[in-house]
């Protein structure tokens, strides 16, 4: 599972592109009323997933996201797949375990053990964010049987198992995607932001020879799935690739760690 650290910069781009499409209605009634049945589409971002983990009050969580944020703002209602402490997986920690006061190897790691669960798995959200979802994956369904499988086969994939907490429960016969729950939720307005996790390879290995999918490619998965939303006949707003360099692998770290020492 990739872990990533989120910056302010990309919540406030988001924030900016639905708030502006939001106040482009004439009053606010007619804005709350637009976003009577918000919908959010997108990767871990959207979803919420802090600190190497997912879950809905950790530091930052689910209930911190962009898209509850929104919603608050607006106050509206956005049903979300929240998760139980401690998460999954558990959220990445500072542990000071010889009280030095300083930053040494082995001091992040996960500071708690097992894994949590689906706060309440009968309700729907409609924050349908999945960590790791990329311009396909969100098309692709995910099914209680290919869990099953896994487990069986002991192969079993965190992403997969993120993605049926998110959109397959409650449990319901046949697979679900993304887009496939998107659209039978008839939305009356959607927040969309994929193609992080496109180019994240590429940016975090800064080798533009990991990169996957050419600029042709990407662009035609993206049409295709702003079309497949379109069908909703509901306002969007949307946003894709992010700056790469702003990203915390490609920064000095000098300003962002204080003191780091190695073992003698």
């Amino acid at each position: 599972m990739r872990i990533r650290v989120h910056q302010p910069k990309a919540a406030r781009l988001v924030l900016c592109s639905a708030l502006l499409a939001i106040t482009a209605a004439p009053a606010a009634e007619c804005r709350t009323f637009r976003l009577r049945r918000l919908v959010v589409v997108g990767d871990s971002v959207l979803a919420g997933f802090g600190s190497g983990g997912f879950v809905g009050n950790g530091h930052p969580g689910q209930v911190d996201s962009a898209p509850a944020f929104i919603a608050r703002r607006a106050r509206v209602k956005l049903p979300q797949p929240l998760v139980d402490q401690p998460g999954v997986p558990p959220q990445l920690a500072i542990v000071d375990g010889n009280r030095n006061g300083r930053l040494d190897r082995g001091e992040v790691r996960r500071a708690h053990g097992g894994l949590g669960f689906r706060s309440d798995p009968g309700r729907r959200g409609r924050n349908l964010a999945v960590p790791g979802e990329d311009t396909a994956s969100v098309f692709e369904k995910i099914a209680p049987e290919d869990i099953a499988g896994q487990l069986v086969t002991g192969d079993v994939q965190g992403r997969d198992v993120l993605k049926f907490l998110i959109l397959g429960l409650p449990l319901r016969a046949g697979g679900v995607s993304q887009v496939s729950r998107a659209r039978e939720l008839r939305p009356s307005f959607l927040v969309v932001w994929l193609g992080n996790n496109d180019v994240l390879e590429m940016a975090t290995s800064t080798n533009p020879g990991t990169l996957t999918v050419t600029p042709a490619e990407f662009g035609s998965r993206f049409h295709a799935l702003l079309d497949a939303l379109a069908d909703t006949q509901a306002g969007m707003a949307v946003a894709n690739l992010p700056d790469p360099t702003g990203i915390a692998a490609l920064r000095p770290a000098v300003g962002d760690v204080t003191s780091c020492r190695t073992p003698a």
